[in-house]
């Protein structure tokens, strides 16, 4: 049995987040074991990590299924009405994964922008995050699952435990503020994460933080800024982990200039503006005449038509496409890497041992 790359063919561009039931979840996890203790950042755990946030999309009982098989037998289901996830442990360490929304991508992208959720709401002392993301957060965090008094009762039962969180797309997010929250969080894995809360937020994360983002996946430029002051600004949190054309990690996003990025700083200065009420109406159409937009209409139907035109333009550019969020990129792209990564003797006595089994 030959170890060697993956490829993958996404049919269906629009609907990428739909449960993938035919994809190998795991497969050669023997060779390359999840590495508990870890103290930086991993290429193998990465590829760990994106293989169960890709997971969290299927149904609980295929989940199980694929856990098991993984070499994993303690599994937990949670689900409230806003959010879902599962943890799955051993002895050692204890994964913690969020299942984002299965929704168009579109509808993500157009939710994150044209949704007054997309305003900060405190979180803790001059910590602010997206009202949408902390609602789902506090759901299962709060609620009557049991999701948060498991994770004491597995770290209460083996104070050595390693908690690693994760999840994809707003899955990212909702981990996000979970990791935030339980400060036993060893490591904290997003993949293709939006935006969360403000600088203080982000500065409050103790534990380790890696953001991986596929080069022209554009949900992890949102949301868009809406605010010239910082405890009212978004940013990202985390040390970036760029997937670049190349298929390699970078320590840089670089995404191409085009009328994609052009046009959602337009949409984000007209949402500002209509949705902050410290201004006047005159003020706010003076601060429109400002960015050279001619006022024919109103601005809440200018922000309507705006958002339409930009999902067209999403929708046809070439190297920002809807598919490059689908979480089966992340998995696929870093499992590759974990290959090439490798020390060739490494892999060479891998595929011996497989060979001899075989």
């Amino acid at each position: 049995m030959k170890i060697t790359n993956r490829k993958f063919i996404l049919k269906n561009k629009q609907n990428i987040f739909s449960p993938n039931l035919k994809y190998k979840y795991f497969e050669n996890c023997q060779k390359y074991p999840f590495r508990a203790n870890e103290k930086g950042f991993s290429v193998v755990n990465a590829w760990w990590l994106a293989e169960f946030s890709f997971l969290s999309y299927t149904p609980q009982d295929f989940i199980k299924s694929q856990i098991n098989q993984a070499g994993i037998k303690s599994f937990r289901f949670f689900e409230s009405f806003k959010c879902k996830c599962f943890v799955a442990n051993t002895s050692d360490f204890a994964i913690v994964a969020f299942r984002g929304t299965a929704t168009k991508s579109t509808d993500l992208f157009i939710d994150l922008i044209d949704n007054l959720s997309i305003k900060l709401t405190d979180f803790r002392e001059k910590e602010k995050v997206h009202y949408g993301f902390y609602s789902a957060f506090k759901d299962i965090w709060n609620g009557n699952s049991g999701f948060k008094e498991y994770l004491y009762y597995l770290q209460e039962n083996n104070p050595k435990i390693k908690f690693y969180f994760t999840g994809h797309s707003l899955g990212a997010a909702v981990a996000s503020l979970a990791a935030a929250s339980f400060k036993n969080c060893h490591a904290l894995y997003t993949f293709g994460a939006p935006k969360v809360g403000n600088l203080a937020f982000a500065n409050s994360l103790e534990q380790k933080t890696y953001r991986i983002v596929n080069f022209g996946d554009l949900v992890t430029l949102l949301p868009p800024s809406f605010s010239n002051k910082e405890q009212n600004e978004y940013v990202h949190h985390g040390t970036i982990k760029f997937i670049d054309k190349s298929k390699s990690l970078a320590a840089e996003i670089k995404f191409p200039d085009n009328q994609y990025t052009i046009s959602i700083t337009i949409a984000s200065k007209i949402i500002d503006i209509i949705f902050d009420k410290d201004k006047s109406m005159l003020l706010k159409i003076v601060d429109l005449t400002d960015t050279n937009i001619k006022i024919h209409l109103s601005p809440v139907t200018l922000v309507s038509r705006l958002l339409r035109k930009l999902k067209r333009i999403i929708l046809r550019t070439k190297e920002i496409k809807i598919s490059n969020h689908a979480p089966i990129y992340y998995a696929v792209h870093l499992w590759n890497m974990n290959i090439k990564n490798l020390p060739f003797k490494n892999i060479q006595l891998a595929r011996n041992e497989v060979h001899k089994k075989g």
